[in-house]
């Protein structure tokens, strides 16, 4: 009877016209808002041709429009229904009718339903296991693809894995990324930021490209965390989904700040000079003493390298390491004795320097045996980056691809290894630099052959681009930039 209405009122090619007008808003921009406003038109435009229409055919409109809205939009169903109830079939099917074909081709929204649905879902295992085979033969390399598989290792329980994923989103050619592919990524940082109490991320995150309601909120809230000024952070709750939840996110940053009033922070301390430990049986001592504890902090592992230099040289614990090696009868061992404590000192040392994260530069000021220290670990970090990039180069000569997710994957956890050890400072960057940059600059020519690896290419030549930028190479800088300006 709605359509009888407005048909009357309107010519009918002229209502055929705005339904399809509004399918194309909906189908393939996949904006609710947008669509609304179309609707709001079509009433606007029914009251302008003919003003004597009353309220009840307004109403029937009304009607009409709402119920061709959701019969048009079937990805809401997706969004709003089966993905909140696990329903990862009809999730995938009611997307996959809601996107016209050829518009999908950098969303892949069926498969980002899948992996949220799966969350939820009592049939767990069938959608994880559905999943895994479409990401094995996808044709090519996507932001959405990695937000499904980033959703796939949450639903197996590998959180960590599929934060790299969500942060390698944000990696790629900003083409490459789609708006739904976009939001769910930067939504779940933002949260598993707040959840884990790091404000300052959570609001670096939400600072920057495009927010939703609920980043918005988490940014307000974070913002607050950090000490900045915040803009109607309750207004950002209100308007944000699921307010019970994002109730523990306002108690918690309160929680935050009472902790933050109540600390009061040591002094730091930075490095301890040599001479506050008296002698080599001191530094012994206070060397197997954080050795044993469980809570070593910074400050504990920077004095024990000033202290371990009264080791070196010390005659008094030559003297007793001869006496004891000569009532064992093996006193021409003594002095050999001595150099592999020494040795395995400062390997021990080297260790905890590396578990507390210290800047090199920071271990050389400790004093001369810290620079000796901060040689082992240089050494040891820059190995284990040499190593993982020449079986890199191997799996290259080789010609064996991973499937597009698995290899994005396995080049993020290069970065990770490589800005690891470049991020201790010193000229780590500088002396790794000539050996990482041909084997990724080949790595990413090779990917860059392979239709389903494109993209993946693409993002390891920004990468590359980065880094020659950082080291003021210019004939990096020219390389990479022809290679990222030919795209995917």
């Amino acid at each position: 009877m709605g359509q009888e209405v407005i048909a009357r009122r309107l010519p009918k090619p002229v209502v055929g016209l705005l339904l399809v007008i509004e399918y194309l808003i909906i189908a393939v921009l996949a904006a609710v808002r947008a669509s609304l406003l179309a609707c709001g038109a079509f009433l606007l435009l029914v009251i302008i041709v003919d003003p004597r229409s009353g309220l009840g055919d307004l109403l029937i409109a009304t009607a009409s429009i709402g119920v061709g809205y959701l019969l048009f939009a079937p990805a809401l169903w997706a969004r709003w229904l089966f993905v909140p109830r696990g329903m990862w079939r009809l999730a995938w099917l009611a997307t996959r009718v809601g996107t016209l074909p050829g518009t999908g081709s950098t969303g892949n929204p069926g498969l980002i339903a899948v992996g949220r649905a799966a969350l939820s879902s009592r049939d767990r295992a069938g959608a994880c296991s559905y999943l895994h085979a479409a990401l094995r033969r996808a044709p090519m390399l996507d932001g959405g693809l990695l937000v499904a598989g980033a959703t796939l290792a949450l639903a197996q329980g590998r959180d960590a894995h599929a934060r790299r994923l969500f942060e390698t989103v944000f990696e790629l050619d900003p083409k490459a990324v789609s708006r739904r592919a976009e939001h769910v990524a930067r939504e779940w940082l933002v949260l598993d930021a707040a959840e884990g109490g790091d404000w300052q991320r959570a609001h670096e995150l939400a600072s920057s490209g495009r927010r939703t309601r609920l980043v918005r909120f988490v940014g307000a809230v974070a913002a607050i965390a950090v000490g900045e000024s915040s803009r109607w952070p309750e207004l950002w709750w209100l308007l944000a989904p699921n307010r019970r939840f994002n109730t523990r996110i306002l108690e918690r940053v309160r929680a935050h700040r009472e902790r933050l009033a109540r600390k009061q922070k040591p002094a730091p301390r930075a490095t301890a000079a040599a001479s506050e430990v008296a002698s080599a049986s001191a530094a012994l001592r206070q060397y197997v003493e954080v050795m044993a504890r469980a809570d070593v902090d910074a400050g504990s592992v920077l004095s024990t390298i000033a202290g371990a230099e009264a080791l070196d040289g010390d005659a008094d614990l030559r003297h007793r390491a001869r006496a004891r090696s000569r009532a064992l009868g093996i006193e021409d061992q003594a002095d050999e004795a001595v150099r592999e404590l020494q040795r395995a000192i400062r390997a021990d040392l080297a260790e905890l320097a590396r578990d507390q994260q210290l800047p090199l530069d920071q271990v050389r000021d400790a004093g001369a045996l810290g620079i000796e220290v901060a040689a082992t670990l240089r050494d040891e970090l820059m190995g284990e980056v040499e190593v993982a990039f020449d079986a890199l180069a191997d799996r290259v000569a080789a010609d064996r691809k991973l499937p597009p997710v698995d290899e994005l994957a396995e080049w993020a956890a290069l970065v990770d290894s490589y800005r690891a050890a470049v991020g201790r400072g010193g000229d780590v960057r500088q002396l790794l630099w000539p050996h990482v940059h041909p084997i990724a600059c080949d790595y990413g020519v090779w990917l860059h052959r392979s239709s389903r690896h494109r993209v993946s290419g693409n993002a390891v030549f920004r990468f590359l681009l980065d880094e020659a930028q950082l080291l003021e190479d210019v004939s990096a800088i020219e390389l990479q930039q022809s290679n990222v300006d030919v795209g995917w």
